[in-house]
């Protein structure tokens, strides 16, 4: 159901959307409503969150969120076994919340994540892994798991998670869903339990392409630039790489709506800068099995210093050297475009 099927059953009869919710809920197996959802609001309470602002862009419209945002008097356990022993139910609802409640949408509950955030995948020990809802067996991604599943699995049309790292636009890949992740510093996360504050974003999933549109218009809203973006597009042979024309046209167009392309001289000082980038990285050349080390025995390693998009590794004569290394789309072989601002 897209978001405006939602809102035609709310508007036509409340009680029987929320029981809906409830009832695409509890299709899933016992161990997965538990690992999704962390607090779900009463099926008797909904249809009037439902039914109370039907002329709202988003009114009747039914939504989860991840446990890291402040519901008033829920506690936050954001994946743990204890946070909610050691800090007090919040007494507000977080910013993000405030403003869907305004827009009428209509929280339904609260999912699980990989516990405070810190993974990748739908793992968590204290409240079960989130497995993806129509390949049992197989994970939902993470940290954002529970938001995701609940939206792979049809029980809302669209859930609130959270991206640091990846936790909204990796699960999106592995549920086959779509995924926005907004900026740091947000008013929409400034007020969530959090993980690396200089990354940390807020951000939604939905199942269909519409409903994606229809948030992005009422929420963040679309706007016009005001200013000239700055910056400028390598395509893939300034990196050495090759690509099917297919490929390369769509990254062209993809990349031409954030910034044109670089005119010649600057391909060309741009490349000789990245020069052997694409090369393989030395560590992650196969590596040799480990010597036996009899109990108690240590080995000093070398330090490898790591950096965000860089890796920085000194060879045997002290010389430091540095790789950027491309981002490859999933499946494939070939780095895509670079955009540097």
């Amino acid at each position: 159901m897209t978001i405006a099927d939602w809102q035609a059953l709310s508007r036509s009869d409340p009680t029987a959307a929320a029981r809906e919710v409830s009832a695409r809920l509890t299709r899933l197996p016992a161990a997965q409503q538990k690992a999704i959802m962390a607090w779900t609001v009463d099926e008797a309470i909904l249809p009037h969150h439902l039914a109370s602002a039907p002329d709202a862009p988003l009114g009747g419209v039914p939504y989860v969120l991840k446990d890291l945002f402040a519901v008033k008097d829920v506690p936050t356990l954001a994946g743990s076994s204890f946070l909610g022993e050691v800090q007090p139910a919040p007494q507000v609802n977080s910013s993000l919340v405030n403003a869907l409640t305004q827009a009428g949408a209509a929280l339904a509950g609260k999912t699980h994540l990989h516990e405070f955030a810190y993974g990748l995948t739908g793992e968590n020990i204290h409240h079960g892994d989130v497995e993806h809802p129509h390949l049992p067996g197989r994970t939902s991604g993470g940290s954002s798991s529970g938001s995701a599943a609940a939206v792979a699995a049809g029980i809302v049309p669209f859930a609130i998670g959270t991206d640091t790292a990846g936790s909204i636009r990796v699960p999106a890949a592995f549920c086959g869903l779509y995924g926005l992740r907004l900026t740091p510093h947000h008013e929409w996360i400034s007020d969530a339990f959090p993980f690396a504050p200089s990354f940390d974003t807020a951000g939604w999933f939905t199942a269909h392409a519409i409903d994606m549109l229809m948030l992005a218009k009422v929420l963040p809203g679309i706007r016009t630039a005001t200013r000239k973006p700055r910056g400028c597009y390598l395509g893939f042979s300034a990196l050495g790489q090759t690509a099917t024309p297919a490929v390369t046209a769509a990254c062209t167009r993809a990349a031409g709506r954030f910034a044109p392309a670089a005119d010649a001289s600057t391909a060309n000082a741009i490349a000789h800068a990245l020069q052997g980038a694409a090369q393989p990285m030395p560590c992650c050349e196969a590596r040799k099995p480990a010597p036996f080390m009899p109990p108690g025995s240590t080995v000093k390693r070398p330090a490898t210093p790591r950096k965000s998009g860089l890796a920085s590794i000194a060879d045997a004569a002290g010389r430091r050297r540095t790789w950027i290394q491309p981002t490859s789309a999933p499946g494939s072989s070939s780095s895509c475009g670079l955009i540097i601002f």
